[in-house]
C-alpha cells in the first residue's frame, strides 16, 4: 500500500519530485537539535493558539482514520464551534487543519504560524501551506468560506496582552489551491512511483544532502 502524501511531501516534490523519492526510499534519519527545537517551538504556539479560542475541541487521535472520523463527527455537531487539528484525508492526500471556526454552515480556514505578523502581504511558503490544506478539504467535500493566517502579534511580549493577529487570505489561496489542485494528480503519481524521477538542476538542488552522492551532482 502506498504512503499517505501529506502536506510537506507535496510541497517537497512541487520543488523536487527526485528529492522526494530519495527520502522516502532512505533509511529514517535522526532529527537536527534545530529541527526538534522547531517542532517544540510549533507545539508550543499551536497550545497558544488554542487557548485563543476557549471551548474549542482538539482532535488529537494518532490514528489518521480515526481523528478524520471524529473530525466529521465534530462537524456535524452544531454545538462544536471551534475544531483544532482537524483532519482530513482524500486518498493519497491527509492534512490537519489547525483551526477550523464555525459560523452556522460555514467555516474558516485559520493557520496558525509561529513568525512574527509584518502587516505585509503574506510569505509565499504561507500562502502554499494554506493552499495545500484547503485543497484537501475541498476533495473531501468541505470548501472553507473564509481563510486566515494567524501570526505572533509584534507588539506581544507576554503577559495579557492578545498573542496573535489574524488576516485574511482568501483570494490568493484561493488561487493557489486550483494550481495546487491541476496538479494533484500528477505529484501523487510522481511521489508514489516505484521509479525514480529523472533529476534536474532547481534552486532545491542547493543545501540538498542526496545532490552530490546520487543524484545529478
Amino acid at each position: 500500500m502506498n504512503p499517505r502524501v501529506t502536506k510537506g511531501t507535496f510541497l517537497n516534490a512541487l520543488a523536487c519530485p527526485t528529492f522526494v523519492w530519495f527520502q522516502r526510499h532512505a533509511s529514517p534519519a535522526a532529527l537536527s537539535p534545530g529541527a526538534e527545537l522547531r517542532i517544540l517551538e510549533g507545539k508550543e504556539i499551536g497550545e497558544l493558539a488554542r487557548r485563543t479560542f476557549p471551548g474549542g475541541v482538539l482532535v488529537d487521535d494518532r490514528d489518521l482514520q480515526v481523528a478524520a472520523e471524529r473530525t466529521r463527527a465534530l462537524m456535524m455537531d452544531p454545538n462544536v464551534t471551534v475544531i483544532f487539528e482537524a483532519t482530513f484525508i482524500a486518498e493519497p492526500f491527509v492534512t490537519r487543519a489547525d483551526v477550523l471556526l464555525r459560523d452556522k454552515d460555514a467555516w474558516t480556514l485559520v493557520e496558525v504560524k509561529s513568525s512574527r505578523d509584518n502587516e505585509s502581504d503574506i510569505e509565499d511558503h504561507h500562502v502554499s501551506d494554506l493552499a495545500y490544506t484547503a485543497m484537501i478539504l475541498r476533495f473531501a467535500g468541505i470548501t472553507p468560506a473564509r481563510i486566515e493566517l494567524m501570526r505572533i502579534s509584534r507588539e506581544w511580549r507576554g503577559g495579557e496582552s492578545e498573542p496573535f493577529i489574524r488576516c485574511e487570505c482568501m483570494a490568493s489561496v484561493t488561487e493557489r489551491t486550483e494550481k495546487f489542485a491541476e496538479l494533484s494528480k500528477q505529484i501523487a503519481y510522481l511521489i508514489q512511483s516505484q521509479e525514480k524521477p529523472e533529476g534536474k538542476l532547481t534552486m532545491a538542488c542547493k543545501g540538498c544532502e542526496f545532490f552530490s552522492s546520487q543524484c545529478v551532482g
